[in-house]
């Protein structure tokens, strides 16, 4: 419903919109280990050369016959295709310096995906449809209808993560949307005035009360914050921004009344901040 909202709001308010950028995030909690277990065939593996703690393990897995490494290794760390099954249940948790993702395994991705890879529409139904417990984050450049200014705008879609300051961050069961404004109009008149007039409004400066950002799935991690604060881990240009209470919204793609739990908050940004990993180092170049 996350994901059907976001293109409802797109089509609603944006003259156009890119394709989407999804990331997919690390393998970080049991439950999301147990699942690809039992769910994909591999999954991508990156080791620190640590001889006392990932060594040990990583002779553990040929002992297995679970691991295939790359032919060619990088000098800073070790890659290798993790052959999944039930069977690798018990060598969770992951030793420290282990990173295991499902970013390059089908729908995902592929082995020749790369970071900085697009998907289309289609295929991100694809990865939603399958994705579980995992974290995935997409994101849209938008160029929102009214205004004249489109650099980092945009539409940011957060699927068992939430945004946290300077990345998104894990929250199994939480799923957000958030309207992303350039810190060229956010707080320029036309910027207020598009808010004013799309219905999303700021809260009061220093009202304890006013309106929070709504989150899809857990909308009391989100309040109003000072200026240089962030709400859902995007820092603002300008003071942070809320959501008022609208009525009821239909989401154009089922026909159905939207929940106020399922609304966007609306964002500031200066750009789209870099996360963790590889993953979100391209995001900075491509606006």
């Amino acid at each position: 419903s996350a994901l059907a909202r976001a293109r409802a709001i797109m089509r609603d308010l944006a003259d156009w919109s890119t394709v989407p950028w999804p990331q997919l995030e690390p393998i970080s909690t049991a439950e999301q280990y147990a699942y690809a277990l039992r769910s994909f065939v591999t999954a991508r593996m990156v080791a620190d050369r640590d001889p006392v703690v990932v060594f040990p393990f990583l002779d553990e897995l040929v002992r297995r016959d679970a691991i295939a490494f790359d032919t060619k290794q990088p000098k800073s760390c070790l890659t290798a295709n993790l052959h999944l099954s039930p069977g690798l249940a018990d060598l969770w948790p992951l030793p420290e310096g282990v990173m295991l993702s499902l970013d390059t395994t089908l729908p995902f991705g592929t082995p020749e995906s790369e970071a900085e890879d697009d998907a289309t529409e289609e295929e991100l139904d694809q990865m939603v449809s399958v994705l579980g417990p995992l974290s995935l984050d997409v994101s849209w450049d938008c160029g929102w209808r009214g205004l004249s200014e489109s650099k980092n705008c945009g539409m940011q879609l957060c699927l068992n993560t939430v945004w946290a300051e300077q990345t998104s961050e894990l929250s199994l069961g939480e799923f957000g949307v958030w309207i992303r404004l350039g810190a060229r109009v956010a707080w320029t008149p036309e910027g207020e005035a598009w808010r004013r007039d799309s219905r999303w409004a700021p809260p009061s400066r220093g009202d304890p009360d006013a309106p929070r950002p709504l989150c899809p799935g857990g909308g009391e991690r989100c309040a109003p914050l000072a200026r240089g604060d962030a709400v859902g881990g995007v820092e603002y240009a300008g003071e942070a921004m809320g959501v008022g209470q609208a009525d009821p919204a239909i989401d154009s793609a089922t026909g159905r009344s939207v929940p106020v739990s399922s609304r966007p908050a609306l964002l500031v940004s200066s750009g789209v901040p870099a996360a963790c990993l590889r993953r979100r180092r391209h995001q900075a170049e491509r606006l």
